[in-house]
């Protein structure tokens, strides 16, 4: 069992990323939005689960994984910052443009279970048998499978979601 004096009891944040109060963070930050609205605006072009458009998924899935792993660092990131100084007015606001990004992140997932809502188990099925890299994220496509069963009509769920 690893003693208590083993590992520092102060973590050295500034290894992770640059600073919240410097430019190369706010460029990181702003990167990171970028490609969300380019993720929003590719989710919105899926074509429909069909093996011949297997590739365009996982390629598109494959980005949508790296930007969701790298929001989550940068949202540890912040949280650690905003733990170790609350008062610090950089940090709340990296938190809000955080809070801003929740909606498009939302987008995505909509995008992506309204290509799925009306999708039967076995074409379901064929569609990751297409794809071998679908075996690997097949809880995160039958979730979003699940889900979009919940759902409005398309036409219905962009109005309620305007």
């Amino acid at each position: 069992m690893a003693s208590a004096d083993t590992f520092p009891l102060v973590w050295d944040l500034d290894s992770l990323f640059p600073r919240p109060e410097s430019a190369e963070f706010r460029e990181l930050f702003d990167a990171l939005q970028a490609e969300l609205r380019t993720l929003v605006e590719a989710a919105e072009a899926l074509p429909d689960p069909e093996p011949a458009a297997a590739g365009v998924w996982a390629d598109f899935l494959k980005r949508w994984e790296d930007h969701l792993r790298e929001a989550s660092d940068i949202e540890a990131f912040i949280e650690c910052h905003a733990a170790a100084d609350p008062a610090n007015a950089a940090v709340r606001q990296w938190e809000a443009r955080l809070a801003a990004m929740r909606p498009l992140w939302r987008r995505v997932e909509l995008a992506i279970e309204l290509r799925l809502q009306g999708l039967a188990a076995d074409a379901f099925e064929t569609f990751l048998a297409a794809e071998g890299w679908f075996g690997q994220i097949r809880f995160y496509l039958e979730e979003r499978r699940r889900f979009a069963r919940l759902r409005l009509p398309a036409e219905q769920e962009s109005l309620a979601n305007e």
